[in-house]
């Protein structure tokens, strides 16, 4: 299996929200993958000098990078808002990458940009992504859903509309759930599901 780079902290705002996301790769990886090699950079490591550090030791292997954070367009960000990894200054160093992420608006121009430098694909959302306190383990789920699928079935040798369709419908699974017990939340993860971007290097994926 390729290196694993899982990047994750806690925050004023979600408070353990990504530490839980990261959490429960780390419990899948254990008991799936025993012998993965696991990467993590969290809390005050997650600035540009240690993550640089981190990354270059992958010496130009394939890796998969799954950042827990806050975001912007063109940006990954620490708790305080300050980029680790950006667009124009350090975002050649996800060449190679197979990045999964849960930061709001990166996918607008972040995820892009990581395409053009030489990352494999690009996982995450181009919009706003929202998080419901009452049912954080469905909204967690649902973030780390295209991390696992590629676990279980490496969806890059699968065409754009068949990956598409198996993370949409594990989203309406979710919200269909969702609707008998709160419609505002339901309506929150929609709106997620809807913010979904997902790029791959080949024109014919994703």
């Amino acid at each position: 299996m390729n290196p694993i780079i899982l990047l994750y902290y806690k925050d004023e705002k979600l408070n353990d929200y990504f530490e839980k996301c990261a959490a429960y790769i780390k419990g899948y990886l254990k008991e799936n993958y025993p012998d993965a090699e696991i990467v993590e950079i969290n809390d005050q490591k997650c600035n540009p000098v240690y993550v640089e550090e981190k990354l270059s030791e992958i010496n130009g292997r394939e890796f998969l990078f799954a950042s827990y954070c806050h975001g912007s367009r063109d940006s990954f960000n620490d708790p305080q808002g300050n980029p680790f990894i950006k667009v124009n200054e350090n975002d050649h160093m996800l060449r190679d990458g197979l990045v999964f992420t849960n930061s709001c608006h990166s996918g607008a121009e972040l995820g892009p940009a990581l395409m053009e430098k030489g990352a494999f694909f690009f996982v995450g959302f181009d919009d706003i992504v929202s998080i419901y306190p009452d049912y954080t383990e469905t909204f967690a789920a649902c973030d780390n859903f295209p991390f696992l699928l590629y676990l279980m079935e490496d969806f890059t040798k699968n065409e754009k509309v068949e990956v598409e369709r198996k993370i949409k419908n594990f989203y309406d699974q979710q919200i269909d759930k969702l609707l008998k017990k709160d419609v505002w939340a339901a309506k929150m993860l929609m709106t997620n599901r809807d913010s979904l971007v997902l790029y791959f290097s080949q024109e014919d994926k994703l």
